[in-house]
């Protein structure tokens, strides 16, 4: 086995982890309108997904910055819809919150 492997494994883990609760946090702030939120975790996104390999999901980080700045719900739930389906194809996992 290889152990830079395992780390890279436990690194990409908690980074969808990290996500997952980004997720739960979007939905809150879109609830009560609040698009700085939004436009954070884009910014976040669209900085740090291509760090662990994931151009998607930077391309999901521009499209939360521009549902942001539009102050778009609509938008701005495709872009948590589509946050929330990233994060259960890699864990694994039934329906986020």
């Amino acid at each position: 086995m290889d152990f830079i492997g395992v780390i890279s494994d436990s690194l990409q883990k908690k980074y969808t982890e990290s996500r997952a609760r980004d997720a739960e946090k979007l939905a809150l702030s879109l609830e009560q309108g609040q698009f700085e939120v939004l436009s954070r975790v884009g910014h976040q996104l669209r900085g740090n997904a291509v760090t662990f390999g994931h151009e998607d999901l930077a391309e999901l980080g521009r499209k939360m910055e521009r549902a942001a700045e539009a102050r778009s719900l609509s938008d701005g739930e495709d872009c948590l819809y589509a946050l929330k389906a990233w994060v259960q194809e890699r864990l694994g996992v039934g329906e986020l919150g």
